[in-house]
This record gives structure tokens, C-alpha cells and sequence, in this order.
């Protein structure tokens, strides 16, 4: 006698990592706010942070407890590692002089400067490149587990 148990990975897949990855869109999208509203920015990636946990919490409670890491919990330790790096981000804007700061780029003394609206712009470039790494990474390895 031979079964064949699956199921339907549609409802992991509305439930569970398209809410957590359009948090992730909130979260980035306080990005493109402007740098001079710094309490609103920082509300909302906290509010996002804590609407993932909970979230995670709740998606954890359904799960079998088990004593090893799941896919899932990667998932959300990832997401919530990404919306932290995004709360850091913007209280190191909000503490970031107001004056431009003079950066030595080698021995002959060339300086250029740096506000914080360029390193908003620097971030804005850099944080998907790193999330597209991450997705990448984790539905790689997660394939490789469906299928090998």
C-alpha cells in the first residue's frame, strides 16, 4: 500500500508570506518618506515590526512544536531582521548631524560630502539588492528541500 500525502501550498502562501512580504514593502516604503519626518518613519517601522511578530506568533502557535528551526521561522526571523535593519536605519538618520560630514577618500586629501539625504538615497538602493538576496537565498533552498 502506498500514499501519497500532500497539500496545498496556497494557503502557507496567502497567509503566511505575502502579509509578511508587504510588510516588508511598508516597511521599505518609509523610506521614500520625506528624511525631515523622522517620528512618522520611525512609527510606522515599529508598527511594522511588531505586526510581523505578532504575526509570527500567531503563525508559530498553529505549527507542531518541534525542536528544530522550520523554513517558517527562517522566513519570519528574516523578515523581522530586514524591518530592523530598517528601524536602525532611520534613527541613524534622525542622529545624523544636520551638517554635511567631510569623508577622506585617500592620501591626497580628496573630500566629498555626505547629508543624510544621500544616505537615505544610498540605503533606498542598497536595501532591495539586500532583500532580493535573502529571497533568493531562502526560495532557493526552499525548492531544493521540495524537490530533493
Amino acid at each position: 500500500v502506498h500514499f501519497t500525502l500532500s497539500r496545498l501550498p496556497t494557503y502557507i502562501l496567502v497567509s503566511t508570506f505575502l502579509p509578511s512580504f508587504m510588510l516588508i514593502v511598508v516597511g521599505y516604503a518609509t523610506l521614500f518618506l520625506n528624511a525631515s519626518l523622522e517620528q512618522e518613519r520611525l512609527t510606522v517601522s515599529l508598527t511594522t515590526m511588531l505586526v510581523l511578530y505578532t504575526l509570527f506568533s500567531n503563525i508559530s502557535d498553529l505549527l507542531p512544536k518541534t525542536s528544530y528551526i522550520k523554513m517558517v521561522d527562517i522566513w519570519f526571523l528574516s523578515c523581522i531582521f530586514l524591518i530592523f535593519c530598517i528601524i536602525v536605519f532611520h534613527v541613524t538618520v534622525k542622529n545624523f548631524n544636520r551638517e554635511n560630514i567631510v569623508f577622506s577618500i585617500s592620501k591626497d586629501k580628496s573630500h566629498f560630502n555626505l547629508d543624510r539625504f544621500d544616505i537615505n538615497f544610498l540605503f533606498k538602493l542598497i536595501f532591495p539588492i539586500f532583500t532580493l538576496m535573502l529571497l533568493i537565498l531562502f526560495w532557493s533552498i526552499m525548492i531544493f528541500q521540495i524537490y530533493m
